[in-house]
């Protein structure tokens, strides 16, 4: 991947504040993941944003959510993530690129992200590495950290923009629309909060 193109312009309009959804401020009190559909910009694409809160400090929650490998935990259908490269970056965030290898309904996809940690630990970023093969043909991702309204918490969204490279059956877009992200989510806050799936 070509340092100089990160972060993808993508990455910027995911960036952008969007409120929650009427009645996700209970849901997430309650512990639930928010899934909300959001207008795509093209055709066969699918974006959305995605809220949890985590019963952890801001520390906690952010150990758990760079553990990259223990995605392959978090996902029902993820089977495989491997870490293939880690650098530090100049301003001293981090870069991390991880092999995906997911299973849905028989179907498998191998994708590679590259993730860029910011040094304050409240931004992980991810795009493909279009340098490898890819099931997928757009996976931008951002999840950001902040202060939740109880003491304690830390309200984590990810918002993503994803596409299917071709060929790939289209009954596979409700898991990369928020099924996928709703495991991811449910699963950082369980391990955060020092719990056990």
């Amino acid at each position: 991947m070509n340092p100089s193109l990160w972060p993808p312009i993508a990455l910027l309009a995911l960036s952008q504040p969007t409120p929650l959804p009427p009645g996700a401020a209970e849901a997430l009190a309650r512990g639930e993941v928010v899934v909300r559909a959001l207008p795509a910009p093209e055709p066969g694409r699918v974006r959305f944003d995605a809220w949890v809160e985590v019963p952890a400090d801001a520390a906690a929650t952010w150990t758990a959510l760079v553990d990259l490998a223990a995605r392959d935990r978090a996902s029902r259908s993820i089977v495989a993530a491997d870490v293939y490269h880690t650098e530090p970056l100049a301003d001293g965030g981090s870069r991390r690129c991880v092999r995906w290898e997911a299973s849905r309904l028989g179907v498998g996809l191998v994708y590679h992200h590259c993730f860029v940690a910011n040094r304050e630990h409240t931004r992980l970023a991810h795009t493909l590495d279009v340098d490898r093969p890819n099931d997928l043909q757009v996976a931008d991702g951002l999840f950001e950290l902040s202060a939740a309204g109880a003491p304690g918490r830390t309200r984590v969204r990810y918002t993503a923009e994803t596409a299917l490279a071709e060929g790939m059956p289209d009954f596979l877009v409700s898991w990369i629309s928020g099924g996928n992200a709703r495991d991811v989510l449910a699963d950082l806050s369980v391990r955060a909060g020092g719990g056990a799936r």
